[in-house]
This record gives structure tokens, sequence and C-alpha cells, in this order.
């Protein structure tokens, strides 16, 4: 079933992937796309899920991002969630045989819906 899904969603439109909190790429996700990423890291002592973002196409080069943060749990203690932020990114791009990218990219953490927001004042 991922399979179909996944190829239905490649013949629309080409996925921009980037790996939140690790890298970003210089491309932008298409006008009216939507697109979820998320990742996750389990081994004995640590359960790592994220950085959940979200990102959909504005404008032509154009995009908005939600990362929703980052679910950490060490084995035996409380689960600690990072703080959430959004960000745009603009991609200067050419189009010929040098295809060149740049993209410029812009984040505000949101510290106020941090549930430990007291920490950060």
């Amino acid at each position: 079933m991922f399979v179909a899904c996944s190829s239905a969603t490649l013949a629309q439109n080409s996925i921009s992937a980037d790996r939140p909190g690790q890298g970003y790429s210089a491309t932008t996700v298409q006008k009216g796309t939507y697109q979820f990423e998320a990742g996750a890291l389990f081994n004995e002592v640590l359960l790592l899920v994220g950085p959940l973002a979200f990102r959909t196409g504005l404008a032509k080069n154009l995009e908005l991002q939600a990362d929703l943060g980052t679910i950490t749990k060490n084995y035996g203690n409380d689960a600690n969630v990072s703080v959430p932020s959004i960000g745009a990114k603009y991609s200067f791009s050419t189009s010929g045989q040098s295809n060149f990218k740049l993209g410029i990219f812009g984040r505000v953490q949101l510290l106020f819906l941090h549930n430990d927001y007291s920490y950060y004042q």
C-alpha cells in the first residue's frame, strides 16, 4: 500500500526532502504542495522521534516550514519535547547546464509554546 501511495505522489510532484535538524537542501517544495517529514532513532537507552516538520509551497521558490519539535526519551526518564519553530526558505536557482542552486532559510523559535517556557525567560 505504501508503494502505491508513493508512486501516485511521485507521478504528480517531485519530492523535495530535507533532513530536518541535520541538513537542508536548496530546493523548495512546489506551490500548493504539502509535505510532512520525520525521522526516528531507537536504541537500548534512547528513543528520539523527529524533528517533525511540515512544509508547504507558498509561491515559486518560496516555502513555509513548521518544525513541531523533537521528542526525546531516555528510558527510565520522562519524555522531553524540543522548542517548536516556524521558518521560510527562498531558493535561487538557475536552469540550464550550470544548474546552480542556493537557498536562504530563516527560522524563529516559538519559545512561548514550549512547556518549560520559564527556562527561556
